[in-house]
């Protein structure tokens, strides 16, 4: 079955934070507002943390070879699908005929055969096999050009090692390492994607064991310019994987999963602001039933502290049921507490994730997220505030990580079912982690309002500025 990585957007958001009952804290500027802009402006904030943040529970509970490691390139960027490649590589390698004979010409690493393909939808495939005859390793190289026009890549080259004795054909045949560069169109946010494998511990002609790297390289004048994954797998299910993220500003974040054979685990990320995350968890995919606890550490000199999650999870009849509740540490020693039910149900072609929360400040509302498996993610939802304002939210979430999110809000439900124009309008445009910018038009003012990943938010009506908290 699937996991969802929608359930963890909301595991992982400060959704539970909207519309608390006291204001946003001012943090200077000389811009005068009215309270309702300043708190409207943290909702647009606040309910993209829960995008920014998605996709833990997916890696908690999925299995580690299966995740995705770059979004945008759908299923072919796990490690099951770079391992797949590699024994695809191997199989076509041993497939291809030439004259064993010709062997004992060969003198250290030698082409012993080579060739052309050109296949059904135009893409052309050209290849070589080396043998070297001082160690009994077989390479292959293969290189494919001229992709069709709807497919992202422009150039892809692989390497292939295995080990074929001495003489040739008395070795084991094992896939010992494999090596792959892709290189995208200009049209893409990506620019290339480096990987390599490294099999070993054979049962019975398999790889019990390996190691994986992978860099993704970014197009330029974007936010993130380069990721790294490095990952250890072994037979029983245990590994590590690490993932470093590392961005123009200079800034960096990590995040490393720990992988145990009985199915729980442990994580870790540090994002670029300092925050440290932490956890554990114990996966539903084995036993139908699952637990989760996370703790994130702010700076000092933060407003907010720390926050203490937990969930249990129960995945029944092909739905998933999340019973969650967090704790929210203020600097200030102020605590709030929430608590929410969520549920991921499949549908051909992707989820639907829905979640209903009520604050005990009577804030409430309910928001549906439906996820394809193309990539496409988008969002619509209701949030009733504490002091009944109501709100229309809609969000659209792309594949590099960034989103369009827009919402109407009105005095209250009464205003909406009758017509009456929203009181409050706002576009936002996120790139994720490092926050975000856009518009709130409120009483025929139009407020440009910017966001940064420490949860600080700028407002300015294009001469003056109010900076405020966005948390509260």
């Amino acid at each position: 079955m699937r996991i969802y990585s929608w359930a963890v957007l909301f595991l992982f958001s400060a959704f539970l934070l909207f519309n608390c009952q006291n204001s946003t804290t001012d943090k200077g500027g000389n811009l005068e507002v009215e309270d309702v802009v300043a708190e409207q402006a943290a909702f647009g904030f606040q309910i993209n943390d829960i995008a920014s943040t998605s996709g833990e529970i997916e890696e908690i509970n999925a299995d580690p070879m299966d995740v995705n490691t770059d979004v945008g390139i759908g299923g072919t960027a796990s490690l099951n699908a770079l391992k797949a490649r590699a024994l695809n590589a191997a199989e076509t390698m041993k497939q291809k005929s030439f004259d064993v004979s010709s062997l004992a010409k060969t003198a250290g690493d030698s082409a012993i055969f080579s060739g052309s393909d050109t296949l059904a939808n135009g893409k052309i495939v050209r290849w070589a096999i080396y043998y070297d005859i001082s160690t009994g390793k077989t390479r292959m190289v293969s290189v494919t050009l001229n992709y069709p026009e709807f497919q992202n890549l422009s150039y892809d080259s692989l390497e292939v090692v295995m080990d074929s004795g001495i003489p040739y054909g008395t070795g084991s045949g094992n896939v010992e390492r494999f090596f792959e560069q892709q290189m995208f169109k200009e049209s893409f946010f990506i620019e290339k994607i480096e990987s390599e494998i490294t099999f070993s511990d054979y049962s019975g002609g398999k790889a019990e064991s390996l190691t994986a790297t992978r860099e993704t390289q970014y197009r330029p004048g974007r936010d993130l310019l380069r990721k790294t994954l490095t990952a250890s797998m072994h037979a029983d299910g245990s590994g590590t994987i690490a993932n470093m993220f590392y961005f123009s500003d200079g800034t960096s974040s990590s995040g490393t999963f720990t992988f145990n054979a009985d199915h729980t685990g442990s994580f870790t990320k540090t994002r670029r602001d300092g925050t440290v995350v932490s956890g554990t968890f114990d996966q539903v995919r084995d036993d139908g039933s699952g637990s989760y606890t996370s703790l994130i550490d702010f700076p000092a000199g933060y407003y907010l502290d720390k926050i203490e999650k937990e969930a249990s999870m129960l995945l029944a009849n092909d739905i998933l049921t999340v019973q969650f509740a967090q704790k929210i540490f203020f600097s200030s020693g102020e605590i709030d507490s929430s608590n929410s039910t969520i549920t991921v149900e499949e549908i051909e072609g992707g989820t639907i994730t829905t979640i209903t929360a009520q604050k005990r400040n009577g804030a409430h509302g309910t928001i549906t997220v439906t996820e394809m498996d193309d990539g496409t993610s988008s969002m619509s939802g209701v949030w009733t505030t504490w002091d009944d304002h109501y709100i229309l939210v809609n969000a659209e979430y792309y594949i590099d990580g960034s989103s369009h999110m827009h919402y109407d809000v009105y005095t209250d439900e009464a205003s909406y079912n009758n017509g009456d124009d929203p009181i409050i309008t706002a576009d936002f445009n996120f790139t994720g982690e490092a926050g975000g910018e856009g518009t709130l038009t409120y009483n025929g003012t139009e407020y440009t309002v910017t966001f940064d990943g420490s949860g600080k938010g700028e407002i300015s009506d294009g001469t003056s500025t109010k900076t405020i908290n966005l948390y509260f």
